[in-house]
């Protein structure tokens, strides 16, 4: 009876973490979002915070007189109300900059040099290993177009600032060329992640690495091409339950779009379905279903003129459904992301969107797919201000079954709405812009801001395999301290 009791009493607390939903790090829907200002001759990073539906003042951030190209915020998985930015300037020198924000504090943290070859483009990324809380920031340098530089922070909470490894580097095995973009993927129950590189290769251009917590390996190899090397044209994601990881890319000619399966330590490459395609993909991207039984992943693909098609296509973790066509799109600039997918917390419902310009204003153009199913086109919302967009971000938030959208138009506009997963609707904010000049250089088309919610996305370590085994095990050992415990008393 006592075996019994105690290893029933094991089941249901191991079963009970099981079936618990991702735990929140931080306030629910709290968040954070950094641009780039150029707002009356004052230029420099800026900031406002965010708490649910409501967005701060704007307040002078960690830099001052400088005009930003890109920005890369993440929040901390482990220390609430942590986050670590990335930002790449237009100055001479000393032009790749890495903070880390704490209760309102700055903090610098790191500071290299790219070429404006390597800032032209997204040559740098940030991430967060799930278990350890440790952060990873991969980086060019003008040191080396080719070179694959990197750097782990620890957070120090007696001192409120990351204590770093010594740098460290690699360069691909398959040649890319001269590196231009970098996008790091993390694993939600573990510390691996997957660094997928585009370069100006000739015959190869695009290569993925994995990092298994301690290290850099499992080179993805010759791919090919992408579709359009000055585009963000690929992507990459975890499967939330298997854990195996994805890549994503536009390829120029049939079959339009290719992608890589990672499964255990194995790269494979495998045509993407052509369904309603009929024009190269230069834009793609990649949004994971976070929920812990889940292998959804959504792709959203761009084409070419003169279609112009959006589509968005759903993997379930063994098949494709799709691509969908759900619409065109007018707005050809020359790389600024204007579409964008994720899913809206733990809802099921993954939201695609797009520049859905109608007459006389800008509109929030989107698609719906529940719990795997196929794309739908929504009503579109008409938006505040009648320009076309430059760039789109969606952003999940893991306490609630939020996303928020910050997207700058063609008269360097910032706007901010949210999407709520309960009730399938859109909060459109009426205020205005929150930033009028938020353009970075040379073009509209960089991103020079970013938003991210403290509540980070993670899930429990401990798998089902594991706990048969575990408690197996431990009803084993019960059953036989009592075997030897009568086999003594009646010796």
């Amino acid at each position: 009876m006592k075996i019994r009791t105690v290893a029933l009493a094991l089941i249901i607390s191991v079963t009970a973490v099981l079936m618990s939903p991702p735990p929140a790090y931080a306030a629910a829907g709290d968040g954070l979002l950094s641009y780039g200002s150029r707002t009356g001759g004052s230029r420099g990073q800026k900031y406002r915070t965010w708490t649910p539906t409501t967005i701060g003042a704007e307040t002078s951030g960690p830099v001052n007189n400088v005009t930003t190209n890109w920005t890369v915020m993440k929040a901390s998985p482990t220390n609430s109300g942590v986050y670590v930015m990335a930002m790449v300037t237009t100055q001479a020198t000393d032009n790749f900059k890495v903070y880390s924000y704490s209760g309102g504090t700055w903090t610098n943290e790191l500071l290299y040099t790219q070429s404006a070859a390597q800032y032209a483009y997204r040559l740098f990324d940030v991430a967060f290993e799930n278990l350890s809380g440790r952060v990873m920031v991969v980086y060019g340098k003008s040191d080396s177009a080719t070179t694959a530089y990197y750097r782990i922070g620890t957070w120090n909470s007696g001192t409120n600032h990351y204590d770093w490894t010594a740098e460290s580097s690699f360069t691909f095995t398959t040649s890319i060329g001269n590196l231009r973009w970098f996008i790091l993927a993390n694993k939600l129950n573990a510390d691996n992640m997957i660094l997928t590189a585009v370069g100006d290769g000739g015959t190869n251009n695009i290569n993925a690495r994995v990092w298994s917590g301690s290290a850099w390996g499992n080179e993805g190899g010759a791919w090919g091409l992408v579709s359009v090397s000055t585009n963000w044209d690929f992507d990459c994601a975890y499967e939330t339950a298997s854990g195996d990881g994805m890549v994503a890319w536009g390829v120029n000619g049939s079959p339009y779009w290719k992608y890589a399966t990672f499964i255990g330590t194995t790269w494979t490459v495998n045509n993407g379905p052509t369904t309603n395609l009929d024009q190269p993909i230069r834009e793609l991207t990649v949004g994971a279903d976070p929920r812990p039984t889940s292998d959804l992943i959504t792709v959203a693909l761009q084409e070419t003129s003169p279609s112009n098609h959006v589509n968005g296509v759903v993997w379930s973790g063994t098949a494709w459904t799709g691509p969908t066509s759900l619409n065109t799109l007018t707005n050809t600039v020359s790389y600024g992301r204007v579409i964008d997918v994720a899913y809206a917390g733990v809802s099921g419902n993954a939201v695609l969107l797009w520049d859905g310009r109608v007459t006389g204003s800008a509109g929030l153009a989107w698609a719906l797919s529940q719990n795997g199913a196929a794309f739908v086109t929504q009503t579109t919302v008409v938006l505040t201000g009648g320009n076309n967009e430059y760039n789109i971000q969606l952003v999940s938030d893991a306490a609630s079954n939020t996303i928020m959208y910050v997207r700058r138009d063609s008269n360097y506009d910032l706007f901010y709405y949210y999407y709520n997963g309960d009730t399938n609707t859109w909060t459109v904010s009426t205020g205005g812009a929150i930033e009028t000049d938020s353009s970075p250089s040379g073009d509209n088309a960089k991103e020079s801001y970013m938003f991210a919610y403290e509540s980070v996305y993670n899930i429990p370590t401990l798998g089902i395999t594991l706990t048969v085994i575990a408690v197996a095990s431990f009803i084993a050992v019960l059953v036989r301290r009592r075997v030897l415990y009568i086999r003594r008393r009646t010796a």
